[in-house]
């Protein structure tokens, strides 16, 4: 086979695109984190508040909000893109637990990107009740990420 200057460059200038538009894509997750540690890095990345979603496999309350709340999609759309999620089973989390002072499940604890405590909520609730306090805890994020300026994602140019 002869080297081909011409499909060389198409092929590294593909390459490039390709390589730009997978750097430039955010960071959106539509799964629950099991780490604490991980959920808060990407949260501080993607400038988004926390929940913790605290419950124990032996928990009714906890296995019905499971059904109704967590399976509905009004709640997955906000999982990752308005909130970073993060499940925590008590049973195995006792540090997680003291520090966070929670008496009961379920229990959730909204933080800012940056660890502060921002809201609370105890036991079931309805489905539009979380989903209007996940909305009302990311309002102020949403707004933020719209002023910030959009990132470049790639400067190469490549003449052919």
């Amino acid at each position: 086979m002869l080297f081909s200057p011409r499909l060389f460059l198409s092929t590294l200038v593909c390459s490039v695109l390709v390589t730009g538009v997978t750097l430039g894509e955010s960071k959106h997750t539509t799964h629950w984190h099991s780490d604490l540690a991980t959920a808060q890095a990407d949260a501080k990345e993607m400038n988004k508040p926390v929940l913790l979603h605290f419950y124990a496999d032996w928990c009714g309350p906890c296995k019905q909000m499971e059904a109704t709340v967590f399976e509905a999609a009004e709640f997955k759309k906000l999982l990752g893109t308005e909130v970073v999620g993060v499940k925590i089973n008590g049973d195995y989390h006792s540090n997680l637990i003291s520090r966070f002072s929670i008496k009961a499940y379920p229990a959730d604890v909204l933080l800012s990107p940056d660890g502060k405590e921002l809201k609370r909520s105890l036991g079931r609730v309805s489905l539009n009740q979380y989903v209007s306090l996940l909305q009302q805890t990311a309002a102020p994020y949403r707004v933020a990420q719209k002023e910030k300026a959009p990132e470049p994602v790639a400067k190469t140019v490549i003449k052919v």
